[in-house]
């Protein structure tokens, strides 16, 4: 019923909204796919992105239509399909139907998560194979995982974040135990890389060439770490009630100073916008949430103060679970749990070599870091100390 609601909600908010933002170039990539659908359009287009999200649309808009709100109706049944899986996995990660369901609210309370359930984004389809994965991996279904990491890579190429840490989670699994089913696991995230390196290697780098010079702007910095300013800042602010919960567990010892000496990266490497939203956009903003503290502090110190602020809030959560974990790995423990905060580290790490910056990307990490921090913060509860 929360599920049904919610995409009640959507449907008739946004069922006659004009054409918006990058919906305009998406929907005419797929129009153009479907008027000539063949294989050198599937691979040669003028986007960034991996060819499998338009190829799914455009066989969608063959039957249905080529109208945004047309193809708007398989973004809502790719939406349904990803919030129940994520549902049924919180299930099987955490104890009890109501921390399923608060975590499941929790990630809904996300703007962004409302827009790409309804929008002709390329951003559900590729959440839906990334949610398939973690399932997979979970299970431990080597023909799943194979077939969930090639989609995902193939919708969006950042979605190796998820492959990369699964592979260190598998990797680490062979070595300590289980050598069959995991070995098969590891080979099948390896073949799944395979279809887009062999695209990659056809589109000479790692978009389509009609795209690159389309979207990317020259940039001498191959590694951004301002990224990672703005993806630590920005979970405080979505993980907000988790944090306000969790609070005397998170805020204690020696980390608080830690962090608090760690925050100086945020006077080298502020969050600010990347080079291409600067020059093809109004926006000097990285998001929603950023945009709304520039108003409320005016720009300038009071907004460095406030991002400062959540950037060392942020990295009090995640050096939280990083230490966690370790520690039940010196201790001899291994589980999926691991594998969470490894797709949450992997996700800030790999996400700088990226050429754009936006808060709506945390959208693919919060539902590992909303499990993540609810199994933790429920084994706390039941032993009444850190684990």
């Amino acid at each position: 019923m929360m599920i049904i609601g919610w995409l009640t909600g959507i449907f008739f908010i946004h069922r006659h909204l004009p054409v918006f933002g990058d919906e305009l170039h998406f929907v005419e990539t797929i129009r153009n796919l479907g008027a000539n659908f063949d294989l050198n359009t599937m691979v040669d287009y003028k986007e960034v992105t991996g060819p499998l999200v338009f190829v799914i649309y455009a066989l969608w808009g063959k039957v249905v239509g080529f109208e945004a709100d047309d193809l708007r109706l398989l973004s809502l049944i790719f939406s349904t399909a990803t919030v129940w899986m994520i549902y049924r996995w919180y299930r099987r990660l955490l104890k009890g139907k109501y921390a399923a369901v608060g975590a499941v609210l929790l990630f809904l309370l996300n703007p962004y998560v409302w827009g790409i359930s309804f929008l002709v984004y390329t951003d559900i389809v590729t959440l839906f194979f990334i949610a398939l994965l973690a399932g997979a991996v979970y299970r431990e279904r080597p023909v799943l995982i194979f077939l969930a990491s090639a989609a995902a890579l193939l919708c969006r190429q950042y979605s190796v974040f998820v492959v990369i840490a699964a592979g260190w989670y598998i990797v680490f699994a062979v070595w300590r135990r289980r050598l069959t089913v995991q070995f098969r696991s590891l080979i099948a995230l390896v073949l799944g890389g395979l279809p887009l390196a062999i695209l990659m290697i056809y589109w000479r780098g790692f978009a389509p060439a009609a795209g690159r010079e389309l979207w990317i702007i020259p940039d001498s910095r191959f590694y951004h770490c301002d990224y990672i300013t703005t993806y630590v800042a920005f979970t405080t602010v979505y993980l907000l009630p988790i944090i306000l919960l969790m609070y005397k567990q998170l805020f204690h010892g020696k980390i608080i100073l830690l962090c608090l000496i760690l925050t100086g990266w945020y006077l080298i490497f502020p969050v600010e916008p990347s080079h291409v939203t600067l020059a093809q956009s109004q926006y000097d903003t990285v998001g929603i949430m950023h945009r709304m503290i520039v108003k409320l502090t005016g720009g300038s110190t009071g907004e460095t103060i406030m991002l400062a602020g959540f950037f060392w809030c942020g990295l009090v959560m995640l050096t939280y679970m990083i230490i966690y974990d370790y520690k039940r790995f010196r201790s001899g423990e291994w589980d999926y749990g691991h594998f969470l905060t490894l797709t949450v580290l992997s996700f800030m790490l790999i996400m700088p070599l990226s050429y754009q910056v936006w808060e709506k990307y945390l959208v693919m990490v919060l539902p590992f870091m909303i499990a993540r921090l609810v199994m933790i913060g429920q084994t706390y509860s039941m032993n009444g100390e850190d684990g």
